[in-house]
């Protein structure tokens, strides 16, 4: 067997515990083995009968939680498909073409992996009572980039990029949070004080620790824009806008690009940041500017906190759409040019499938899509939703509820030497590294421009 117990590829979500391969879309729990499937089957079926709740139940289910959320963004957002199409056309090829078959996966792997070149932590300590102030830089490898410094009496601390990485664990981790909520109240019947001091304490801890900068980020964003809301409000908050941002169609992106232009005060960088929105890549700028732009509608409006907290709990989508609509959208953005998009990859992938994606995955990403569009969080539609197994240390295999029927290890196997080649050039700065559009390039933005200054200008003349 190629496969080794304790074997991670580089290009996989962070977690030591457990992890989503990017490159194989597999789920790996390497602090897991046989030993532990008693625990985690009973962690992923809460009863109230059950009536006291298990510390490591507690883990092994929020670990479920979190890694098959990864998966799901990975199967049924724009962006995801995306990536998988991209995926999977460089691995049939990269074993005859070597670096030359990555160049286009390299778009969106290097979003992921962008994070660690840009978290700076300067001083060791709990992230409390922050200012956070942002700038733009400019990296050869990576682009235009927001970089978010982290402040405590104006000393700086930490600063961090927004990255694909930051966005896509900003997700997880609201996901597997309120998926806590969800089993301690299917064990004990209902989640009292004492169980809402306990799991705020424990995302406290989270959004206090320097370390994890890449799961925090936008958390502390949102914490600090909605200081007056709930942690489950806020979780709501962030795993709405996080979707909206996986989700939305490349004209959309190029739209909001547009309105985000003029409020960004280093036209230099600016408009090679918004460029790459037009190219429909660095989706993380859009869910930064959605925290910043809804706390301003709300300001704006005047709506109360009790209003805020009614329309997280009714009409949060409605709500994005409004503050949209008043920033400059003609339209909210487009589920059906989104969904168009989706199922186009989903069509040139059936087409060209080979072995690079697991039998089943493609009619259980539809048929997840469509479930996701009416259940917010993973843990609500957790038993419906169609899912791969988990890979546990020693290759033994946990099953989901209900799951794809199809094995993952002979799968992740089949397709082990490409998906090897992958990872190995992956290390390499020349390859993990995203094409952009540099500064001062012409691109989007500078017609946009050429195109105002035209119309003023002939507003000028006409005036008599």
């Amino acid at each position: 067997m190629k496969i080794k117990p304790g074997v991670r590829f580089t290009l996989r979500s962070p977690d030591d515990e457990g992890s989503l391969d990017f490159t194989t879309s597999v789920i790996l729990f390497n602090s897991y083995t046989a030993s532990n499937k008693k625990l985690i089957r009973s962690a992923l079926n809460p009863s109230i009968r059950k009536n006291k709740l298990i510390p490591n139940e507690i883990n092994a289910y929020n670990l479920c939680i979190h890694e098959y959320t990864h998966y799901l963004d990975l199967t049924t957002t724009a962006w995801g498909m995306e990536f998988l199409y991209r995926r999977s056309v460089a691995l049939s090829k990269i074993i005859a073409q070597g670096k030359s078959a990555l160049s286009v996966a390299m778009l969106n792997a290097a979003e992921i992996k962008m994070h660690n070149d840009f978290n700076r932590v300067h001083r060791q300590v709990r992230l409390g009572d922050l200012v956070t102030k942002h700038g733009l830089t400019y990296s050869e490898r990576h682009g235009t980039v927001i970089i978010v410094h982290l402040y405590i009496n104006d000393t700086l601390v930490a600063e961090t990029s927004i990255s694909m990485l930051s966005i896509l664990e900003a997700n997880a981790v609201a996901h597997e949070y309120e998926g806590e909520y969800k089993w301690v109240a299917c064990t004990k019947g209902g989640v009292d004080n004492i169980q809402h001091g306990r799991i705020d304490a424990k995302f406290t801890q989270l959004l206090e620790d320097s370390s994890r900068l890449e799961y925090n980020i936008i958390h502390i964003l949102v914490a600090i824009h909605f200081p007056t809301q709930s942690l489950r409000h806020r979780l709501k908050v962030v795993a709405t806008l996080c979707r909206i941002a996986l989700n939305m169609s490349s004209m959309d992106l190029a739209i909001f690009a547009n309105i985000i232009s003029d409020r960004i005060l280093n036209q230099y960088l600016g408009d090679a940041l918004c460029n790459d929105l037009c190219r429909g890549m660095s989706r993380q700028v859009v869910a930064f500017y959605l925290v910043l732009m809804l706390y301003e509608y709300i300001e704006e409006i005047g709506l109360t906190t009790e209003l805020v907290a009614q329309n997280i709990d009714e009409s949060l989508p409605q709500l994005v759409d409004a503050m949209l609509s008043h920033r400059g959208f003609e339209s909210p953005p487009s589920q059906a040019i989104s969904d168009l998009e989706f199922d186009t990859y989903l069509k040139l992938l059936r087409q060209k499938r080979g072995k690079f994606i697991l039998p089943g995955t493609l009619r259980a990403a539809a048929f997840n899509r469509k479930l996701l569009g009416t259940e917010c969080f993973t843990s609500r539609a957790f038993r419906r939703l169609k899912l791969p197994d988990i890979i546990l240390d020693d290759h033994s295999k946990i099953r989901a509820p209900s799951r794809i029927r199809a094995n993952v290890v002979s799968h992740w196997e089949n397709m082990y030497d490409e998906c090897s080649e992958l990872d190995y050039l992956a290390q390499d700065p020349d390859v993990m590294k995203k094409f952009h559009m540099p500064p001062g390039a012409n691109g989007p933005m500078q017609l946009r421009r050429e195109i105002h200054l035209r119309r003023l200008m002939n507003m000028e003349f006409d005036e008599p």
